[in-house]
Formats: C-alpha cells, sequence, structure tokens
C-alpha cells in the first residue's frame, strides 16, 4: 500500500467514525496528533491576565489534544514595545508562565495531555531581551 492509499484508509477509517462526537475520537490510536491554534481574548501589557486565558482555554480544552499553540508573545501581547524592557513586565511574564506550568500539572493523567506553547518575552541575566515560545508539558517546561 502507497502512502497515498494509507492517506485514503486513514480518511476512511475517520469518515466511518463520524457517529462518536470529534472529541470522542482517539486520534492518538489511530496515529496522528491533535494539534489546535488557540487565539485567547489578551490584555496588553497584564500578563497574569492573559495566563488566566490560557489556562481557561487549557482547561476547557478536551483531552486528546496534542498540542494547543497560543499566538507569539500572547503572555504580554505583542504591541506593548518599550514595556518589553520594563522589569516588572518581565517579572509579571515569569509569574505568568509558572502559573501555567503549575496549571498544567494538574492535568487528570487518564488520557493524553497536552503540549502547551505559549510566547513570552524572555531577558537573559546579561540584559539580551529574546522573544520565546515557551514549551509546556505536564508542569515542565520542556523546551
Amino acid at each position: 500500500m502507497n502512502g497515498f492509499q494509507k492517506v485514503l484508509c486513514a480518511l476512511a477509517l475517520i469518515f466511518s467514525l463520524n457517529v462518536q462526537a470529534a472529541d470522542e475520537i482517539r486520534f492518538d490510536k489511530l496515529g496522528f496528533y491533535r494539534v489546535k491554534g488557540i487565539s485567547p481574548e489578551v490584555h496588553l501589557g497584564n500578563p497574569l491576565r492573559n495566563a488566566e486565558e490560557v489556562i481557561k482555554a487549557y482547561k476547557a480544552e478536551p483531552q486528546g489534544t496534542s498540542v494547543l499553540a497560543f499566538p507569539e508573545l500572547n503572555i504580554t501581547g505583542y504591541s506593548v514595545k518599550d514595556l518589553f524592557l520594563n522589569e516588572e513586565l518581565l517579572d509579571l511574564s515569569r509569574l505568568a508562565l509558572t502559573n501555567i506550568v503549575e496549571a498544567t500539572f494538574e492535568r487528570n493523567t487518564e488520557k493524553p495531555t497536552s503540549l502547551v506553547i505559549v510566547g513570552a518575552p524572555y531577558s537573559t541575566p546579561d540584559g539580551r531581551l529574546f522573544n520565546v515560545a515557551f514549551v509546556i508539558y505536564k508542569g515542565k517546561v520542556v523546551g
């Protein structure tokens, strides 16, 4: 069976399962990853409120979604410009990330847990500033 035939068989299997709600299908058991992009409401310059939005979306997502991807710099908002150099904003961003990490640790482990990708500024000890995508899984920053 060539690659195209495998894809057709996989699609036929998925369509044959259409009697179930999509959230009930265990795509991971079929060899697929369910990836979802989420754009929550962003509160400019308010990392803690943005973390609440991420956590709310994470907890509302049915288990079985492999990856939840949030927008670039969604922890602070993209257009805060000079505030990226503000230590208070950077400290609040670190606290917001900690809150998200803790929320992913609490997830029920009976079913697959989602990997979460969020964007935030990161300041190195020598003062360099980076736009970073943090990869969080089961209570740890893994990338």
